[in-house]
């Protein structure tokens, strides 16, 4: 499955399969320990982001990247988010 290019909907998909749960604003978020991480999808985008410990709470973009950009690799990860 390592197709150049991915659609919003099969990057949704790859993060169901890696136990990430949709918000209320349509964005997939999954803990790991004390760490939450989100996948901020947009129109043409996807966002990685780890949620700060801040009052308010705020999200730090780790890595980003556009769908046309993306693949996903045998090992079942998706490559072409860039820091």
């Amino acid at each position: 499955m390592s197709k150049q290019g991915l659609t919003k909907q099969q990057v949704i998909d790859w993060a169901k399969r890696h136990d990430y749960e949709s918000d209320s604003y349509g964005h997939l978020q999954k803990t790991k320990g004390d760490d939450k991480y989100r996948l901020k999808l947009q129109a043409t985008s996807v966002r990685l982001e780890k949620r700060l410990d801040l009052k308010p709470a705020e999200w730090l973009r780790i890595r980003s990247g556009y769908y046309k950009n993306l693949s996903i690799t045998e090992e079942d990860k998706i490559r072409g988010l860039k820091p």
